[in-house]
C-alpha cells in the first residue's frame, strides 16, 4: 500500500462484479492503488507516474485521470489494467500547453471540464 501521504480518493463502481472500488494516490511511490471496499484490500497497483499523484477524478465507468507532480495528466482504464493515454505539456517557455488544449477539446463529449489549463511557462 503507500508509502507516503495519500494525497487524493475517488470511488469506482465496479457494476461488472457489484462492488465499490476506492482510486487512491498520493506521495512515496507514486503509485495509484485499487481497493475492493467490501474486502479493504488493495489488489491492483498502478505505475506510471514519475512524481507525487496530486489529483484523481472519475466521471463514471472504469475510466479515471490522474495528475501528477511529474507535469503529467494520466488516463487509466481499468478493464485494461493500465495507463491508455498521457498528456504532457511543451516545454519551450513561452508556448501554450496547445497539445493539452486540443486533446481536452477532442475529449470533451466526455464531459471531463478540466483536464489541463492552458498556461505559459514562464508565468
Amino acid at each position: 500500500m503507500h508509502d507516503g501521504t495519500v494525497r487524493d480518493v475517488c470511488f469506482i463502481e465496479d457494476t461488472t462484479n457489484k462492488s465499490s472500488l476506492l482510486i487512491s494516490g498520493g506521495a512515496g511511490d507514486c503509485k495509484i492503488y485499487v481497493t475492493d471496499c467490501a474486502t479493504g484490500q488493495a489488489f491492483q497497483a498502478l505505475s506510471g507516474h514519475s512524481g507525487h499523484v496530486l489529483s484523481l477524478y472519475n466521471w463514471g465507468g472504469a475510466m479515471f485521470i490522474s495528475g501528477s507532480q511529474d507535469r503529467t495528466v494520466r488516463f487509466w482504464d481499468l478493464r485494461t489494467r493500465g495507463c491508455t493515454n498521457v498528456l504532457t505539456p511543451i516545454t519551450v517557455p513561452g508556448e501554450c500547453w496547445r497539445d493539452c488544449k486540443i486533446k481536452h477539446e477532442k475529449l470533451s463529449h466526455l464531459s471531463i471540464t478540466s483536464v489541463a489549463q492552458c498556461k505559459t511557462l514562464d508565468s
